[in-house]
C-alpha cells in the first residue's frame, strides 16, 4: 500500500508543478524544466498507482510437476519389457556397439529416416525401425556390450 500513497503523492506534487509553472513561470527556460519534470513526475506517479492496485492471479498449475515428471519415466520404460539384460548386451555386441560414440554412429547409418533416402525396401526399414527402439531402449539402460 506504501506504492500507492507514494504514486498519489508523486501526481499530486507533478499536477502542482504543471500548474505552477504554466501560471507564474509561463516559457521561460526553468518553466520548461518545470513542465517536463511534472510529465515524468505524474508518468511515474500514474505508474506506481497502477503498480500498487493491479491485481495478480493466484497461481494454480493445471497439472503437477511430479505426475508429469512421472509420466516422462513411464515413457523411457523398456519397449519390450521381456527383454532381458543379456539379451541386450548380445544384440549390442552384434551391432558392435561398445559405447555412446558406436551408438550414436550406429543410429547415423541405420536411421529410419536415412534408410528411406537411400532408397532401401520398407520392409526392412521396419525391422530396423523395430531393432533401433530396442537399441535405443538398452542405451537408456545404460547396457553395452561390454566384451573386447
Amino acid at each position: 500500500m506504501n506504492l500507492l500513497y507514494i504514486g498519489v503523492s508523486l501526481l499530486v506534487i507533478s499536477v502542482l508543478g504543471l500548474i505552477y509553472a504554466f501560471a507564474i513561470e509561463g516559457f521561460t527556460s526553468f518553466g520548461a524544466t518545470l513542465i517536463v519534470g511534472s510529465i515524468i513526475g505524474a508518468t511515474c506517479g500514474s505508474a506506481l498507482i497502477w503498480y500498487s492496485t493491479r491485481r495478480v492471479p493466484d497461481f494454480e498449475p493445471d497439472y503437477d510437476f511430479g505426475q508429469q515428471q512421472q509420466q516422462r519415466q513411464q515413457q523411457y520404460n523398456r519397449l519390450n519389457p521381456d527383454l532381458t539384460e543379456s539379451e541386450c548386451k548380445r544384440l549390442m555386441c552384434a551391432e558392435g556397439i561398445h559405447t555412446l560414440v558406436d551408438w550414436k554412429s550406429w543410429m547415423m547409418r541405420n536411421h529410419p529416416d536415412k534408410l528411406m533416402q537411400r532408397g532401401v525396401p520398407q520392409e526392412q526399414i521396419d525391422v530396423l525401425q523395430k531393432k533401433s527402439q530396442i537399441v535405443n531402449d538398452c542405451r537408456d539402460h545404460g547396457e553395452f556390450c561390454l566384451d573386447d
